[in-house]
């Protein structure tokens, strides 16, 4: 799964932008570890600062089967 949102006000940082979007901390572990973050179409690292205008796209790790839930 894919979403994206564009920066239209000032933030801190990337994890900021993204809490502000309703990633939880947890999620975004996740996204650092399996995922992937776009800046404005190029793969970045969550250090990165935003400006207003930048596109954010996040791509989210496929979800693994657990053999105790039932389908």
């Amino acid at each position: 799964m894919e979403l994206d949102w564009q920066v239209k006000e000032p933030v801190t940082s990337l994890k900021r932008f993204l809490t502000n979007q309703g990633i939880s901390h947890r999620v975004f572990s996740d996204l650092k570890q399996q995922g992937t973050i776009r800046v404005n179409g190029q793969v970045t690292t969550p250090a990165v600062t935003l400006a207003v205008g930048d596109h954010v796209a996040v791509t989210f790790p496929p979800e693994t089967a657990d053999e105790a839930v039932a389908v």
